[in-house]
């Protein structure tokens, strides 16, 4: 392990960049690149032997008293990040069994606490007492709350006036429109792309899932828009004009999506939900689209799945000999004897009831939405890999996915849910019922 560490240490070299221009380079002999995947390892390797140390002082001493919010959890101390909480009740004789635990630590590793960089925080302690430890622990006194990556560390939940001062910086001054499309850039980015920066990976204009997810967007609030409805409640007072009023009259408006429900409800997957918004807008990119957008190509593009037609979203959902059969047979498992394989009578089927939260209603659009996103999958990695499974196989996977979101929902016992645990074979055990 040394070896390997070592390795990527001494292996690396550095150029100088002198006005502009590279100069020589040098090997490096300690410390990690920075962003370097290798650092959170090493820390967590180091921060073991350390609470090791600690814990065997510990057990040893008969001076050391746990902090009294931690000892019925034998919490000594936390790791955040690269950052290092320890606790423990204010006295003396506590303070020192840490500090000789850091000192014997620091002769075993070569680490030891950087003390510009420390800081000693204390609660309801007296004066005298206070400073009694400060000369054993050479830290600079902190306040509370303590604040880590902008946001206080307490016990309880985020309240308001915890984040009141993210707020407050938010709603200073007007962002340039500059700065508005750089940021939602990176936020397209990251949603069609993966984060990298890729040109023509969108699949949906940025107006478009700015829209609430009713109206048939995701819910994304526009920068720009939601940069004056925050401007119009900078002081924090306002009775009329509050943010949300202010957001609700600026924001543009769309006409709501019937198929809302169907696509977005509490208990849905998030990745089969956000793959069935696309199938709804008919944005997945098809063979019947590519070949209209490559008018030069002569070669006639074959469904994957079944090699009689082009895909389409309509072909693919259902009407594909392969994607047909397993919807048959993911209905037929649920007690649904004559399935519809037309995508438009589905939706019709299942729009009247959408809000309904009966275990049928929830289960049905479970199973449509994974059917629907392992379909797409499955011709995916046929077209790209070359990699095949059975409609059996897939009808499976299916299955096991939505039974294991099923066991993790809550539902009131009744004569549906009793039925519905026994059609997926699902143990009373196991299920989550109030």
């Amino acid at each position: 392990m040394v070896h390997w560490i070592m390795t990527c240490v001494a292996t690396s070299s550095f150029l100088l960049s002198i006005n502009g221009s590279l100069h020589g380079f040098f090997t490096g002999k300690r410390g990690l690149r920075q962003g370097d995947p290798l650092s959170p390892y090493l820390f967590t390797l180091v921060m073991e032997v350390l609470t090791l140390t600690l814990r065997r002082r510990i057990h040893e001493s008969v001076d050391f008293t746990f902090h009294p919010k931690c000892e019925g959890l034998d919490i000594l101390n936390l790791c955040f990040a690269d950052d290092l909480l320890i606790f423990l009740l204010a006295d003396v004789n506590s303070a020192i069994v840490i500090m000789e635990t850091l000192e014997e630590f620091k002769n075993a590793s070569g680490l030891a606490p950087s003390i510009p960089k420390s800081t000693a925080f204390f609660c309801n302690v007296l004066n005298h007492v206070k400073l009694s430890i400060l000369t054993v622990l050479p830290f600079e006194e902190g306040t509370l709350l303590v604040k880590y990556l902008g946001v206080p560390l307490v016990s309880s939940r985020l309240v308001y006036r915890d984040c009141r001062g993210l707020i407050e910086r938010a709603t200073m001054f007007m962002l340039p429109e500059g700065v508005i499309k750089e940021i939602e850039q990176v936020l397209r980015n990251f949603l069609w792309s993966q984060g990298s920066l890729q040109k023509g990976k969108s699949k949906v204009a940025w107006d478009v899932v700015c829209f609430p997810k009713n109206e048939g967007g995701l819910g994304i609030r526009s920068l720009h828009d939601f940069n004056i409805a925050l401007l119009s409640d900078r002081d924090g007072h306002f009775t009329e004009f509050t943010v949300a009023n202010s957001w609700e009259a600026i924001r543009p408006r769309s006409a709501e999506v019937p198929c809302f429900f169907v696509v977005w409800f509490p208990s849905c997957i998030p990745r089969h939900a956000f793959h069935l918004w696309l199938v709804v807008k008919r944005k997945l990119r098809t063979q019947d689209l590519i070949s209209s957008w490559d008018t030069n190509s002569n070669e006639p593009l074959l469904c994957s799945l079944c090699y009689q037609q082009s895909d389409s979203h309509n072909h693919l959902f259902f009407e594909c000999s392969y994607a047909s059969q397993v919807w048959r047979d993911v209905c037929g498992f649920m007690g649904i004897q004559q399935a519809l394989i037309d995508w438009e009578s589905i939706l019709a089927t299942i729009i009247p009831e959408p809000k309904k939260k009966t275990i049928d209603i929830i289960v049905l659009k479970l199973i449509f939405a994974a059917t629907s996103y392992f379909i797409w999958q499955e011709r995916n990695a046929r077209l790209f890999k070359q990699e095949k499974r059975s409609a059996h196989k897939v009808t499976k996977i299916i299955i096991a996915t939505v039974c294991l979101k099923f066991i993790s929902m809550k539902f009131k016992k009744n004569s549906r849910v009793m039925k519905c645990l026994e059609t997926w074979k699902i143990p009373l055990g196991m299920s989550n019922l109030a």
